[in-house]
């Protein structure tokens, strides 16, 4: 039975046209991304942007994305020959992990959007009010209060986001939704014409915000101090005061949204970040390619151990990596997984995993995503750069970047002796052994070489050549020097 329901599905399939079979694919995709299975999701996603889809469905699924679009994914949109394409390399800048196959932002962005039209539905065609606008940009608040309607003020909510820097959104219930205010007179159902009943509505409606954060207690000390000098000395209020308050509040909010990003994920929050070292090179490669390298150091104590005896404590490092180019199509991908061992924790404390990647690619623009991950603890960490790769296949006096060198050796013998010396490695490059010193800090009790490269040196009649090297080393003091120092000599 299983095998007729496999047929009749796959010929169901088949028989669809080019545009049915994609919007299949894809509403697939947003169920796995619901189910929270992000391989799959990603993988029929991808699948579903590869047919020509019809407009009706392409209108919907950028409805969908549409609060996560900044102004110039919109102009860049304008001009997309194709939009199935331009969703696609969406999807992929949005990604945080893009080293992996899975896109996590993908599923966690169906599942804002499911939530936000349950929790949140509104008439609109979005499905969904302003709530549910900033939960699927921004995720569930850190801290929330709400406000029933009653006699003197319609249905209010606030939302505090400490993660985000202590920004906050208000919203006011007018009609059948909810929509973002900055200005809390809004909430009123009349405004009295006393002003002192003005106030002190004021007054409420921001002390039971007080203890969200300083924004909302700021305001309410100042009218409570309005309403104290009334009380004391007799003195009127002053409306105009209040008024250019609530003008401060909300230019002070309205400020805070502008700085914000146009979504952001949470994605990683979730486990202990793995601390390692990740620097790069670029070398010239005889076939006109470069020769990317990639190196990348954890050091053991970073990661947990699982002691199978009193001299044999086991780990695991995984790594994956991405090489993209500029229109996001993948052109590298691998996954490695180390199994790694040490006898004490004194070797723990004092050593270190370094390995390299290493990638041959024309010259061009590209985007490298690495992530590492060690299973025992549940850390992992995500690395991600955009880097051109120059053209060297020119006649010109040429240097490659400078590659930080744990040591240099030349002579065999050591090669053979050392742990990672087959070519095959990436250590051991036109007879030499380069082990990479992969961090951005250096000791002061730490030797550190530097191998470099000199292409279409010119020679003379007797084969030879002669050149000269001029350098200068400086210490900087100010955090960050040695990271310029390599954005200097590598840019």
């Amino acid at each position: 039975m299983a095998l007729l329901a496999s047929y009749f599905a796959a010929h169901l399939l088949f028989a669809q046209t080019p545009a049915e079979q994609g919007r299949e694919f894809i509403l697939q995709s947003q169920q796995a991304a619901l189910d929270g299975d992000a391989v799959t999701a990603t993988r029929l996603l991808e699948q579903g942007l590869d047919f020509p889809l019809s407009a009706a469905f392409l209108d919907t699924l950028f409805l969908e994305i549409d609060d996560l679009l900044t102004d110039s994914d919109r102009e860049a949109l304008k001009d997309a020959q194709s939009k199935t394409a331009w969703l696609k390399q969406f999807w992929r800048r949005l990604d945080p992990t893009p080293a992996t196959p899975e896109n996590e932002r993908y599923m966690e962005h169906y599942k804002r959007l499911a939530y936000a039209r349950e929790h949140y539905p509104s008439a609109r065609s979005r499905g969904y009010d302003d709530r549910g606008m900033i939960y699927i940009r921004y995720g569930p608040p850190d801290e929330s209060y709400i406000q029933p309607s009653d006699n003197f003020f319609r249905g209010t909510e606030s939302w505090l986001y400490r993660r985000l820097g202590g920004v906050n959104f208000d919203f006011v219930e007018l009609g059948a939704t909810y929509e973002l205010i900055s200005d809390f007179q809004r909430a009123l159902v009349a405004v009295p014409s006393d002003v002192h009943d003005q106030i002190r509505i004021m007054r409420d409606l921001f002390a039971d915000r007080s203890e969200l954060g300083l924004i909302y207690s700021r305001v309410y000390e100042r009218l409570q101090q309005e309403l104290d000098q009334e009380t004391q000395g007799g003195k009127s209020p002053d409306l105009m005061l209040v008024n250019s308050l609530m003008n401060q509040y909300a230019t002070e909010v309205e400020n805070l949204h502008e700085q914000l990003p146009q979504s952001t994920t949470s994605i990683g929050r979730e486990t202990q970040p793995l601390i390692f070292g990740f620097s790069y090179a670029r070398f010239f490669q005889d076939n006109g390619q470069n020769r990317l390298e990639l190196y990348f150091g954890v050091p053991l104590k970073e990661l947990k151990f699982i002691s199978r005896d009193s001299t044999n404590l086991t780990s695991t490092l995984k790594l994956a990596f991405r090489v993209l180019d500029e229109n996001m199509n993948v052109v590298v991908q691998d996954k490695k997984t180390y199994p790694l061992a040490a006898t004490s924790q004194a070797e723990l404390d004092t050593t270190d995993y370094v390995g390299q990647l290493t990638c041959f690619l024309p010259h061009g623009k590209y985007r490298v995503a690495v992530q590492l991950s060690n299973p025992e603890s549940q850390k992992r960490q995500f690395y991600t750069l955009r880097l051109q790769l120059p053209d060297f296949a020119t006649n010109q006096l040429l240097l490659s970047d400078l590659q930080f060198a744990k040591k240099v050796l030349a002579d065999t013998v050591h090669i053979v002796e050392n742990r990672d010396s087959s070519p095959a490695s990436g250590f051991y490059k036109h007879g030499i052994y380069v082990e990479p010193y992969p961090y951005l800090i250096l000791s002061a009790h730490q030797a550190v070489d530097l191998y470099y490269e000199i292409y279409n040196l010119a020679r003379g009649k007797n084969g030879r050549c002669n050149y000269r090297i001029d350098y200068k080393i400086t210490s900087e003091k100010s955090p960050g020097g040695l990271k310029r120092l390599l954005k200097a000599v590598n840019p």
